[in-house]
């Protein structure tokens, strides 16, 4: 038996125990309801083949994902794995690898340089200089040093070899040599941008730093330096994959249908900018192109693009035959934009690496700042007004924009440019900023950012709170300072996938059955058993915890108004509030959190930053938008300034912020995040014989749009204080044995619940439960009159929410009897609280609904209408004047001292010194 046939027999071997391995795995998925697999669980060999064959393992394997590799190796001629550095390939080269040898012999530097000649030598230097962004064009011939000893046998070239062919076969100096050894090959920034630019792996060899060259890098230059010497068909083809594109698009089925070949007709037919492409469609029928699309992105895109116009030049003359009245005149196919989707490895921003630069990438997360819309410049043309002589630049929106040069070089003439938009190409532009998921980062890692771009018709396509996966070429940004190349990633975008608002949590068909065995185990009591879980060690506050389980939950899918649920937990310090709400972090799918002392406006809305590159200003969406759908802690509420304050009071109603600044107005960020803040009182300790609202520092209308607040009173009680003795000490003891806190449902499993509840859980609100919450609505009115005054109909509107969020916290069908008494329940707790007279020892509602009591109202009423008529025709009035009209109103001075105390914190009013401002 032959050398090659022994090796075909051993891959056909090895093909057929991948394709049992993936049977067995997708038998597996299908008994146990299972959506995707973590890539951990595949043989070490099944790893290695999908890693050579698409370049990367992806982040999760799906169904689909495991039928296309099962497709691909069913097809297969043979098997292509890289064991430990061995190749296994077999039967022969790929046509493109034998055209790419039979045009080169092994590169010689010195070669090419005399065949080119000096001045197309110069040129080959300055396009590699420009394309890959090097400082200076003597930069190139680094890239051609190392790409000769490659081709001599250096798969890793040692750094030795490659500072001795530069002085050897390019005549550098020491000098040179140490200037191009530091700017390439050191530890500073511009190492770091070139190797990454440039390098796809590095190593030792023999104890000397090691480096090799992208298989792109080396086509390209070699598809260069063909064109250079005229061959410019065969350059194009070298770097064109039109060919195996047209051939996918022409051919490849899903379920009998033509899926591309139809888009195209619909092209023809119709018109458009965009075509779309399923990346798991390219992977089940040509691998090849799936990963060169990883590895060249820019040659496939581009190929697809001139792919998609040529099958329209096509289909046109099938359709014109068949449908001759579409078209009146001649045809001219349309230029589109490519963008493919479904990415099997999804990649956060901070796992952003030297090697991913230039390759085809998946980014997840959260727009956190964006650009408007704005031309950028793709080729920048000067006229020189002497001569007329016209210069086009190129632009990149990775680099600063390129100048012309100081002297015409045709006239000589100095600094004698003229900018012409109308002969420059431009194109639209957004910036924006990406930043990692709070979901996706694990304990003790903190978020990062990228920078990121669109150009052409996908600028505008995102919004600051948006959580996307984008889809685009991994650049690097380089800015040269004091002539040091600094540098950061940026993302080239070329299609932006909008997920699901909302916090994010993967439940497959085994999640959801467990949730649901919740509501068996449980019945109705499952909102109980939630609470419960909630900082199981510190006792009591069971409709505290409540009333965050339904904030979690939320009214999601109850009408179009707010389905927020804010609640504010205000008391004594050191009982325990803080620690309450701050162990939603550890079992709500998405919890953002901010210390009130160290918060201000721009961070919890949004504030302008300007764009380093661009100069123009971006706005960066603050917490409040970036937790849209979620949950967003504010401890130390009442620490807050009073103006950061009161911008809150527009998104915890309306669920939007409006910024406006620097040229960028009539913006609305959406920001429909839950509040749940802590708050001290300014004495320190609550003070039961005055109004709570009186010893909160927050203002009034802030205050009215928390749907529930509790207050904490830390008195002295027996058994009460040995229970808090004792569970402070389990605490220490579970510590110490490093044990999870014990709870009722264990936090994985609260997450999934509390993600299902949300989004999946939408209970009918039939007439007889209306009834009731209307009739509830009327007792509690009725009630309040008698005391005071009657509550508003914001009261009607926190029923609703609550019992709507209850129910879904029971994952019901339909709202019944027992969430609206638990609704009615927490808001007669909450006014308790909240509208406590301790005067009269009443619940006033007066005191919720315009901050005063009703024994107060008439006077501190009086005390409104004088301040406006003061007020009238100017802004502020002397504090002398305040006091002499309302004594003569019949005010004492205690009174009104009371009175503008209780403006200010209302935000009536500003006490500036000894005048007095009307709000």
């Amino acid at each position: 038996m032959s050398e090659a046939e022994k090796v075909r027999q051993a891959s056909d071997r090895l093909k057929d125990k991948l394709i049992e391995e993936i049977d067995d795995l997708l038998k597996q998925m299908d008994e146990e309801g299972l959506e995707h697999l973590d890539p951990a669980v595949l043989s070490p060999m099944l790893r290695i083949w999908i890693r050579g064959q698409y370049g990367f393992l992806p982040t999760s394997i799906t169904r689909d994902l495991l039928n296309a590799y099962k497709v691909v190796l069913e097809n297969y001629r043979a098997v292509q794995s890289d064991l430990n550095g061995l190749n296994t390939s077999v039967l022969g080269e790929s046509e493109e690898e034998q055209f790419e040898q039979s045009l080169f012999k092994p590169f010689k530097y010195r070669s090419a340089k005399k065949e080119l000649g000096n001045e197309k030598f110069e040129r080959l230097l300055n396009v590699i200089k420009e394309t890959y962004g090097l400082p200076r064009p003597v930069h190139s011939n680094v890239v051609l040093i190392v790409m000769e000893a490659r081709d001599e046998g250096h798969e890793l070239t040692p750094l030795n070899i490659i500072l001795q062919k530069l002085r050897e076969e390019v005549g550098f100096t020491k000098n040179m040599v140490y200037r191009v050894k530091s700017d390439f090959f050191g530890n500073g920034n511009t190492a770091k941008s070139l190797q990454a630019v440039l390098f796809d792996a590095t190593g030792e060899v023999n104890g000397e730093p090691a480096f090799r060259l992208k298989d792109s890098v080396v086509k390209f230059v070699k598809a260069k330096i063909l064109e250079l010497l005229g061959y410019e068909q065969e350059a194009e083809d070298l770097l064109d994959y039109t060919n195996s594109a047209k051939d996918f698009l022409r051919n490849f089925k899903r379920d009998g249908e033509e899926v591309y070949l139809d888009r195209v007709r619909d092209l023809v037919r119709e018109g458009g900018k965009d075509f779309y492409v399923d990346y798991l469609d390219l992977v089940r029928y040509d691998p090849r192109l799936a990963k060169a699309l990883f590895d060249e992105p820019e040659f496939v895109l581009g190929a697809f693009e001139n792919a998609v116009r040529e099958l329209q030049e096509e289909v046109y003359e099938e359709i014109a035959r068949l449908e001759p009245e579409l078209f009146d005149d001649e045809f001219e196919p349309v230029e589109v934009r490519v963008k493919v989707g479904n990415f099997p490895r999804v990649f956060r921003p901070r796992d952003m690496r030297p090697d991913l630069v230039g390759k085809f990438v998946a980014v997840e997360g959260y727009i956190t700042s964006a650009s408007k819309v704005v031309p950028f410049f793709e080729v920048a043309t000067y006229v020189c007004t002497k001569c007329g002589y016209e210069l086009g630049l190129f632009n990149r929106p990775t680099r600063e924009p390129a100048t012309p040069p100081s002297k015409c070089p045709s006239c000589g003439a100095k600094r004698a440019w003229d900018f012409d938009v109308k002969k420059s190409r431009k194109v639209e532009i957004q910036h924006f900023v990406v930043r990692d998921a709070p979901e996706s980062l694990h304990v003790g890692e903190n978020p990062k950012e990228l920078s990121a771009y669109i150009l052409g018709s996908g600028a505008g396509a995102v919004d600051v709170g948006d959580k996307v996966v984008l889809y685009g070429i991994l650049r690097v940004r380089e800015t040269l300072r004091k002539s040091v190349a600094e540098s950061d990633y940026v993302l080239e975008v070329i299609h932006v996938e909008q997920l699901n608002r909302g916090f994010q949590v993967e439940l497959s068909k085994k999640d959801v059955k467990k949730v649901l065995q919740l509501k068996d185990l449980y019945g109705d009591d499952l909102p109980d058993a939630v609470a419960r879980s909630i900082a199981p060690w510190i006792k009591g506050y069971e409709s505290v915890k409540k009333a965050l389980a339904l904030a979690v939950v939320s009214a999601e899918g109850l009408w179009d108004k707010r389905t927020t649920i804010h609640v504010l937990l205000a008391g004594d310090p050191g009982v325990g509030k803080s620690r309450l709400a701050l162990d939603l972090e550890n079992i709500a799918p998405k919890v953002l959190t901010a210390e009130g002392g160290g918060s201000s406006r721009a961070g919890l809305t949004a504030s302008f930053e300007k764009d380093e590159l661009t100069g123009k200003f971006t706005v960066k969406g603050g917490l409040l938008v970036l937790g849209s759908d979620g949950i967003v802690l504010v401890d130390e509420f009442s620490s807050l300034k009073r103006e950061d304050i009161n911008a809150l009071k527009t998104c915890m109603e309306h669920g939007f912020v409006a910024p406006a600044k620097a040229g960028i107005s009539n913006m609305k960020l959406r920001a429909t995040a839950t509040i749940i803040g802590t708050a001290n009182p300014k004495a320190g300790r609550i003070d039961r014989r005055q109004l709570l609202i009186d010893q909160l520092d927050v203002p009034f209308p802030v205050l009215t749009r928390f749907d529930l607040i509790f207050a904490f009173f830390d008195e002295p009680e027996k058994e009460k204080d040995e229970e808090i003795g004792w569970s402070i000490l389990s605490e220490v003891k579970r510590r110490k044995n490093r044990k999870p806190p014990e709870r009722v449902i264990e936090p994985e499993l609260l997450k999934k619940l509390f993600a299902y509840a949300r989004f999946n859980v939408f209970p009918e609100i039939d007439d007889e439960v209306g009834r009731l919450m209307v009739e509830e609505f009327k007792k509690i009115r009725r009630k309040t009159k008698q005391s005071g005054a009657p509550v508003s109909r914001r009261v009607m509107d926190a029923i609703v929410r609550l019992a709507y969020a209850h129910a879904k916290l029971r994952l019901a069908e339909k709202v019944e009897k027992i969430d609206v008494e638990e609704a009615v329940r927490l808001i007669w707790e909450s006014l308790e609280y909240v509208a406590y007279d301790p005067e009269t020892g009443e619940i006033d509602a007066s005191i919720l609904e315009v901050g005063v009591p009703s024994r107060e109202r008439e006077r501190f009423e009086l005390f409104v209408r004088v301040m406006e008529k003061l007020t009238r025709n100017r802004d502020v009035v002397p504090l002398e004047l305040v006091f002499r009209t309302l004594e003569e109103k019949g005010l004492s001075e205690d009174e009104i001292r009371k009175f503008l105390e209780k403006g200010e914190r209302l935000n009536y009013l500003q006490v500036e010194g000894e005048l007095v401002r009307w709000l």
